[in-house]
């Protein structure tokens, strides 16, 4: 995300985040994605804020990282929609 008042990208706050996902994340399917090829063949999607997830990590005592996804509202399918081309 991107600070409003210095321009520079900061993590979202949690109630920033809860603002999104709840202005954004709708029953039913998602909002269709289009995808742009650049001259080089590659291929590319800006994916809109519905397909926002959190991924925690942290380190124990040993210094072995575990991380995990938090749970979202997701039972619109949006990963099915993604495309695979």
């Amino acid at each position: 995300m991107r600070d409003a008042e210095t321009g520079a990208l900061r993590l979202p706050t949690p109630a920033e985040v809860k603002a999104m996902e709840a202005s954004s994340v709708q029953k039913g399917a998602p909002k269709p994605v289009q995808v742009q090829v650049a001259p080089n063949g590659m291929k590319s999607v800006r994916l809109p804020a519905e397909y926002l997830i959190s991924i925690e990590a942290t380190r124990d005592a040993n210094g072995n990282i575990t991380s995990h996804h938090q749970k979202h509202d997701m039972e619109h399918g949006a990963s099915a929609a993604l495309p695979t081309e």
